[in-house]
């Protein structure tokens, strides 16, 4: 696991971590534990502050924070800077797996996106494997 800290570098989880505590929320420190606290949401309804979960082949494996309008902000890989990327990238369609709400967040706390158009690729959840 990489860092929570500015100081430290971020890895994924860390990042929401952070993020989450500047703005007086605790949060689960992983991925795993963030995926199981969130409320899931449809990508239509996801607002700027909603988490992105991500999946390799075998298990959850990434994690962001949406932004709106398709845009989300991570960190990529422990030694990497914090990057914005957006979800028409072929890799993260691919590996989009649920969007989450973390309780006590309800969506007049987050903004809404402008456009819905994203979809989830179907694939077996977590849960059943």
């Amino acid at each position: 696991m990489g860092g929570a800290k500015p100081d430290e570098g971020f890895d994924c989880s860390g990042l929401v971590f952070y993020t989450y505590a500047k703005a007086g929320y605790r949060v689960p420190r992983t991925a795993q534990e963030l995926f199981r606290a969130a409320r899931k949401i449809a990508l239509g309804d996801a607002g700027a502050g909603d988490l992105m979960f991500f999946q390799d082949e075998t298990k959850l494996s990434h994690v962001g924070i949406y932004l709106g309008d398709g845009w989300f902000v991570h960190a990529p890989a422990n030694g990497q800077r914090v990057a914005v990327a957006n979800l028409d990238a072929p890799y993260y369609q691919q590996h989009l797996v649920a969007v989450g709400r973390l309780c006590g967040l309800d969506s007049s706390q987050t903004a809404r996106p402008r456009r819905a158009g994203h979809s989830l690729r179907q694939r077996r959840p977590l849960s059943a494997r």
